[in-house]
């Protein structure tokens, strides 16, 4: 089967992740700065501390959040996607008209996958697919629909 149909989809979907992930990091540093900037002058070191902390709790967990995007970056310039085949086990969470859905996945080996792809039909428990997605973000699509519940 010819896989490369699928990976503009692919691409669109985790290509926004990523640009979503790399704004909002940069949005929260560029605050960083300035409250830093503004909190050293003269104020105490608990107002400092306390002004701080929040956002770099912020950052920390972006820069966490951000890690699959970054280690699937290989993946996608290599266009190296997990395909595999396996069922539905969760509902399409994104609810009606939206073409971009997030399900559970269970493979047939029994490995389980938080999908997003591109899709006008609607997901449901038990439906069964041929997917390929990126391992890490799990930005994929529907190569081949089997059965629908």
């Amino acid at each position: 089967m010819e896989y490369s149909t699928h990976y503009n989809a692919i691409l669109y979907l985790y290509i926004a992740g990523l640009a979503g992930v790399v704004l909002f990091s940069v949005a929260l540093i560029a605050g960083e700065i300035y409250l830093i900037k503004q909190y050293t002058k003269d104020k105490s070191i608990v107002e400092f501390v306390g002004a701080v902390a929040i956002p770099v709790i912020f950052v920390l967990l972006t820069i966490f959040y951000s890690s699959n995007y970054i280690l699937d970056i290989p993946y996608a310039i290599k266009n190296d996607y997990t395909i595999a085949t396996g069922t539905a086990t969760g509902w399409d969470t994104t609810g009606k008209g939206n073409t971009t859905k997030s399900f559970n996945f269970t493979t047939d080996d029994g490995t389980s996958i938080d999908l997003f792809i591109l899709s006008s039909d609607s997901i449901h428990q038990g439906d069964r697919f041929e997917v390929m997605f990126l391992p890490h973000t799990g930005c994929g699509a529907i190569v081949k629909q089997l059965s629908k519940v």
